[in-house]
């Protein structure tokens, strides 16, 4: 027998899903600017700032991180690529 989900089940698991992703950027913002801080460290791309740099779509970016055409990094569900192996590329 199929269980109803109620709509304020739904909504909280929105909102969850929502500050998971605020935190994931929030976090990879950071790594960016502790990166800029020591130069020596490597700075890491999201997916969709790669499509930007590409002209592709962030989802096409993940595939082809998954086919190994781009080096990258799965982290939960986005990608990080690292910017020295995007340059090797482009």
């Amino acid at each position: 027998m199929p269980r109803s989900i109620s709509i304020e089940l739904l909504e909280k698991l929105e909102k969850s899903a929502q500050s998971l992703a605020e935190a994931f950027h929030e976090i990879v913002e950071e790594k960016k600017k502790e990166a800029m801080k020591n130069p020596d460290e490597d700075i890491w791309l999201t997916a969709e700032e790669v499509g930007k740099i590409l002209n592709l779509h962030p989802k096409t970016v993940g595939r082809y991180c998954r086919e190994k055409r781009i080096i990258g990094k799965k982290v939960g569900k986005g990608w990080l690529i690292k910017k020295n192996d995007l340059d090797k590329i482009i």
